[in-house]
């Protein structure tokens, strides 16, 4: 139990210096925050105590982009670690504040080489309130994967650290992850390929255990992309894509927490995802010898240095008399066993229980995945104008023929110089030259109806370009055929009397 002055206490702190998790746990309330601190471990300049005040009332700090281990020890191959002071300067800035943390066995990166001590590897850790919460060994912990270089999953492997509350009322898995970075189409591909491999891993390890939350740098860009990527059955909490790194001339949705809206009920909606600005946090802690605050106006490269790059973001869990991985209720919340189903705007369980909101959310899964295929059958015909397309397309179709018509002419005229044009030409109107226009006609319709007439349908993009590349050669194929009908043979022209 925590204590009246202690909770004042942060209080008052929070009010003066900006603590980024206010007011400590209840004991029924824990405060997460996910923290990248870029290349943690390698600036000299950074500055580990304003960092480690900020997050003091937190119960668990998860850490991304360590690139160091603080310490002494020994990689599982038996070799040993190089200890860097940065690193240390932070990890015993954290223990003033009775931090006790869990340090990945190794580091992992996108090459082949690890145990190198630089921003090419990076350490998962957490830091967490032993007074509060525990080691869960029982439960899946550890790298997702064996191979921690290069893999094909993973940019990093990620790394899963099991908890329960001292209570013994909740237990939880929360899995660091750092995914691909850049914008370009091979990245987003990328980063939904991880988290599609994280989903994979908790289907096959959440048998014991289905309170499992993603969380930590994912690199996202926008709604879409975080719509695309975010697993089935899952929620982010910034799915409203608001900005997580510090740089304000390039802000971007990078961080996210997803949980399973259908196992996961402890998350506390009403407080949701506390984007921390960690500009105006640390500006009552600059220390004016070092020069003008950075922060203002904002200098990208010496306050990463001091700082990092990346807001904290902060969010929390009720621990309550029952873990609900089955069929528990949340009475403060309004969920009971007895009551119906009720979806909260966010898309996850609000009220009743959870085995009932589970069907609920997947019969609306599956009504939302035929909605999406009604609505893009609708959108294709709005696009289209319905079965017909638009009069500037048939426009550029007329122009492609006639351009072929007139040099179809130009060429008839100069192999025919001296003959009887104009009676010859009137036949042509009558005869092939009509019926050759009719079939490209013909041949514009299958192209314009979306539904195929007699068995044919052109199925080519509907575009300007395309309309007039089809009317000119429709009209030579047109020819062509009209050519080859032994009932529109043209007889041989008359030589013009002299």
């Amino acid at each position: 139990m925590q204590s009246r002055a202690r909770v004042t206490s942060g209080l008052l702190l929070a009010l003066m210096v900006g603590t980024i998790c206010s007011v400590p746990a209840t004991g029924q309330e824990l405060t997460v925050c996910s923290f990248n601190i870029q290349f943690l471990g390698q600036s000299k300049d950074r500055d580990d105590e304003a960092l480690a005040d900020i997050v003091e009332e937190c119960d668990l700090v998860v850490v991304q982009e360590l690139v160091a281990p603080p310490y002494p020890g020994r990689f599982p191959d038996g070799t040993d670690f190089k200890p860097d002071k940065e690193a240390a300067e932070f990890f015993d800035a954290m223990k003033t504040h009775s931090f006790d943390y869990w340090l990945s066995e190794e580091d992992t990166g996108t090459g082949d080489k690890l145990h190198v001590n630089s921003a090419a590897t990076e350490w998962w850790v957490v830091f967490y309130k032993s007074e509060n919460v525990a080691r869960a060994d029982d439960l899946p912990h550890g790298f997702l994967a064996d191979d921690r270089s290069n893999h094909d999953d993973w940019e990093r492997v990620p790394y899963a650290f099991s908890f329960r509350t001292k209570d013994d009322n909740f237990d939880f898995v929360l899995i660091s992850v750092h995914l691909q970075p850049g914008d370009g189409s091979k990245d987003r591909a990328r980063r939904k390929h991880e988290l599609s491999a994280i989903a994979s891993w908790i289907d096959a390890h959440d048998e014991r255990e289905k309170d499992i939350i993603i969380l930590g740098d994912m690199n996202l860009y926008n709604k879409e992309e975080i719509a695309d990527v975010t697993p089935e059955g899952y929620l982010s909490l910034n799915d409203e894509a608001r900005p997580t790194n510090t740089n304000v001339n390039g802000p971007q949705p990078y961080d996210h927490v997803m949980y399973s809206t259908v196992h996961t009920s402890e998350i506390d909606m009403a407080f949701d995802l506390k984007v921390v600005d960690l500009i105006e946090v640390m500006r009552p802690r600059w220390d004016e010898a070092n020069g003008p605050y950075p922060g203002d106006p904002y200098d990208h490269n010496p306050f990463r240095r001091y700082y990092s790059d990346h807001h904290p973001v902060v969010f929390k869990v009720k621990s309550v008399a029952a873990d609900d991985d089955g069929d528990g209720a949340r009475p403060e919340d309004g969920f009971s066993n007895g009551a119906p189903c009720e979806i909260s705007e966010s898309g996850g369980p609000k009220r009743g229980k959870l085995s009932d909101c589970a069907v609920v959310l997947t019969n609306r899964t599956a009504a939302s995945a035929e909605e999406a295929e009604h609505e893009e059958g609708e959108h294709e015909k709005t696009e289209h104008d319905g079965p017909w397309h638009t009069a500037f397309e048939i426009f550029l179709w007329l122009t492609g023929m006639a351009l072929h018509a007139l040099v179809r002419g130009r060429e008839w005229l100069q192999r025919h110089t001296g003959q009887a044009h104009k009676t010859h030409l009137t036949f042509l109107l009558k005869r092939d030259f009509v019926t050759a226009q009719v079939f490209s006609l013909l041949i514009m319709v299958l192209w314009l109806y979306d539904e195929a007439i007699l068995g044919v349908d052109l199925e080519l993009p509907h575009t300007g370009p395309i309309a007039f590349v089809l009317g000119y050669f429709s009209d030579s194929i047109s020819k062509h055929v009209v050519k080859s009908l032994p009932f529109l043979a043209m007889p041989p022209p008359k030589e013009v009397k002299k």
